[in-house]
């Protein structure tokens, strides 16, 4: 599974909607496909003025993976964008999209949903065992038993960035402490980024810390506005 199909899963729940308690899903799946497209070197990451620009480095034509390419051919229609506004776009990791392959095997069902002239789509479980599967890896990591993957290492940073660990992998992280938690996640963030370790690429490396770094500033300022329209 690509990282961006991984949080999808995650972060949707049995019925098919966005699991409860989790107000940033579109940052991370968007975090999660800039991810993906990295890890292939299909972008191109660079500071330009006081912005992060991210751009294609392949014709979306050449790329085989429809979910990769999708990504692609949105960085190509737009041009060069800013790291911020891709996370916070509405159609780079469209569900729509991460959902088809999961959709095409079996795995999650799609129905669409409507009301009024406002219509959605819901992504429902058929086959729970591949996020089953997904979880019970992540359980080991989050409780010391298991190495993580390179790839599940990103998901697991992506959703402590969202601040979803907790309500999203309740079960997982049951009879963990907090103080435990906080330094795992700690290292295995720190596994991807620092360039000693060698574990990704410098590519990834960077998107990664760049990521984390911007979401956890979309959401700080977004708590600042809230909090100043709340003193008016």
């Amino acid at each position: 599974m690509l990282i961006a199909e991984q949080v999808f899963l995650l972060l949707t729940n049995d019925k098919g909607g966005g699991e409860a308690w989790v107000s940033h899903r579109n940052l991370a799946l968007n975090g999660a496909l800039l991810c993906d497209l990295a890890a292939h070197n299909y972008i191109a990451l660079e500071r330009k003025r006081l912005s992060l620009r991210v751009s294609a480095t392949v014709p979306s034509k050449s790329v085989q993976d429809p979910l990769l390419r999708h990504g692609v051919a949105e960085l190509e229609r737009k041009g060069e964008r800013r790291l911020t506004s891709l996370l916070e776009s509405g159609k780079f990791a469209q569900p729509s999209v991460v959902a088809q392959r999961f959709v095409a095997n079996g795995v999650l069902a799609e129905e669409q949903k409507g009301f009024l002239f406002v219509n959605w789509n819901k992504y429902p479980t058929l086959d729970p065992s591949v996020e089953a599967n997904l979880r019970a890896r992540l359980q080991q990591t989050l409780h010391g038993q298991g190495q993580e993957s390179w790839d599940e290492a990103v998901v697991l940073t992506l959703l402590d960035a969202i601040e979803a660990i907790g309500p999203v992998l309740k079960q997982e992280t049951k009879g963990t402490k907090r103080r435990d938690r906080r330094e795992t996640l700690g290292e295995i963030a720190y596994s991807l980024i620092s360039p000693e370790l060698e574990r990704t690429g410098t590519l990834l490396s960077d998107t990664v810390q760049a990521v984390r770094e911007s979401i956890v500033a979309i959401i700080e300022e977004e708590r600042r506005q809230a909090q100043a329209r709340a003193r008016r």
